[in-house]
Order: structure tokens, then C-alpha cells, then sequence
């Protein structure tokens, strides 16, 4: 577990961007030749800025132009998002375990993102659907080499119940793992925070940024047909509302407007 970031490591791409991005110099045109030298991450992208999830007015063709319109650094962040799902896309997994992975963290990435842009906060809503999307990367890593996990995950139920067992076993739990893993690719620290406390309402109490990872998680965790009545008794979820500033107005909007750009992002995601 301690070397899982070198055997999981990210594609070449990344470091490529990155050493692009860093440079001052650098142009929207050039920053765009490195991403066209993947034919995936350009499609990828492509795809997800004429997604619903921006529902810009016009088509936007070239990954300049993406960048003109969408932004360096928030572009940058998509980058990393899609480079992390490569790296664990065909991971040696049952793919009933994985498909529901990705149903969980997909729709966790879409609510923090729209969480994020309905409570105004400072850090991209790209940023946050990036830290929703990868959350989850720890529990991937260990259910490979340890697949006995996978099946003890849906056994248990109960989330705390399933880390104490972690523990019991490794002496650590995905949360740190995943953190770990992103620490050591050199991922922003704001990401590197989400996914080692996405489920640690203390911590989201203090940090807002955690606060709407952890948020939109508990709302996957609810039933399909969300509704108000739904949330309005949980504490934790209350709590979490009045310090982002959401009413349960506000949020009812945020999930009706995710599960409407669930389908179209699921088939981006999934590449398929």
C-alpha cells in the first residue's frame, strides 16, 4: 500500500500539462497541443464542456477554445479528474463493484459541483466536481489487493462499520489511502483534503470545501427519488446547509439539476 501511487501512477500526459501550465509563457494554443496528443482526454473534454454540466449556448470545437472560455486552471483540474479515472478504469476489479463505484462517485462529483455553485464558494465548481468524482479512489486499491474487502463492503452496510474493518486489517482506511495516493501525485492540496475527510463531519463543520463533499455524498447515500422531506430531518445535513447558506429550496434545486445531468455525464465518464 505504501508504493500504491507509483503502481497506480498517472498518465505521462499529466506531468506533460502540468510542466505546460507552470510556465507563464505558455499560450491557450500551446497548452492545447499537449492535451490534442491524447486523443481521449481531448474527446473527453470536449465532451464535457458541451455537456449540460455547462450548458453554454454555442458549441465549443477546439480545446483552446475550451480553455479561452473555460479557464486554465479549471480546465487543469478536468485534467486531472479524467487522468485519475484512466488510471483505475480497468482495474482488476468485479465490474458490477466497479460500475457501482463509479455510479456513487459520478453522481457525488455532478451534486458537489452544482452544491458548490449554488453556495458561491471560491474554489472552482470544476475543482469540486473533481474532488467528488476521485473521493472514493482508496477504496479501489484496496478491494484489488484485497478482494475479500469488496465483498465485505456490501456485506456490512454501515460505512463505519466497513472502516473499522479496514483498520482491523490494514491499520489504515480508504479515506487515507486515497489521500495519500493524491498527496503523493503532487494533486492540490484542496484535493488531497476532500478525499481524506469526505466523510468526517468535524472536519467538514470547519473546512467548507469538505463540507460540500461531504454533503453531497450523504445525498447520494439517500434514496434515488430525493426530495426535501428526504433530508429535512438529518441533523448532519441541516447543519451543513446553514453553514453553506442553502435552503432546502436551493438544494432541492441542486439535486433536481444533477439527476438531469447524470445520463448525458455517466457516457462521458464511462467513455461509452
Amino acid at each position: 500500500m505504501k508504493n500504491s501511487a507509483g503502481i497506480y501512477a498517472l498518465p505521462s500526459i499529466y506531468a506533460a500539462f502540468n510542466k505546460k501550465l507552470a510556465d507563464p509563457k505558455t499560450t491557450n494554443i500551446q497548452l492545447a497541443d499537449v492535451i490534442q496528443l491524447d486523443a481521449g482526454l481531448t474527446s473527453y473534454l470536449l465532451k464535457i464542456v458541451n455537456s449540460p454540466l455547462y450548458g453554454f449556448s454555442s458549441s465549443i470545437s477546439n480545446i483552446s477554445h475550451a480553455i479561452s472560455i473555460v479557464g486554465r486552471q479549471e480546465l487543469a483540474t478536468l485534467v486531472i479528474g479524467k487522468c485519475v479515472v484512466d488510471v483505475f478504469s480497468n482495474i482488476d476489479v468485479k465490474p458490477e463493484a466497479l460500475e457501482a463505484h463509479w455510479k456513487t462517485s459520478l453522481t457525488c462529483a455532478i451534486l458537489a459541483k452544482n452544491i458548490a455553485a449554488q453556495s458561491q464558494r471560491s474554489e472552482s465548481p470544476e475543482t469540486f466536481f473533481v474532488a467528488g468524482l476521485i473521493h472514493g479512489i482508496g477504496k479501489l486499491v484496496i478491494w484489488r489487493e484485497y478482494p475479500k474487502a469488496e465483498e465485505k463492503y456490501r456485506e456490512l452496510g454501515s460505512i463505519n462499520d466497513y472502516l473499522q474493518y479496514e483498520h482491523v486489517l490494514l491499520g489504515t482506511d480508504y479515506p487515507s489511502i486515497g489521500a495519500h495516493m493524491a498527496s503523493d501525485w503532487g494533486l492540490p492540496l484542496f484535493l488531497v483534503n476532500t478525499t481524506q475527510f469526505h466523510l468526517n463531519f468535524a472536519k467538514a463543520i470547519q473546512d467548507l470545501n469538505v463540507a460540500v463533499v461531504f454533503l453531497a455524498l450523504q445525498l447520494v447515500k439517500l434514496t434515488e427519488s430525493l426530495t426535501v422531506d428526504t433530508w429535512e430531518d438529518n441533523d448532519d445535513l441541516n447543519c451543513l446547509m446553514k453553514q453553506l447558506e442553502l435552503s432546502n429550496e436551493s438544494l432541492q434545486q441542486v439535486v433536481n439539476l444533477s439527476k438531469a445531468q447524470f445520463t448525458d455525464m455517466r457516457s462521458i465518464v464511462s467513455g461509452h
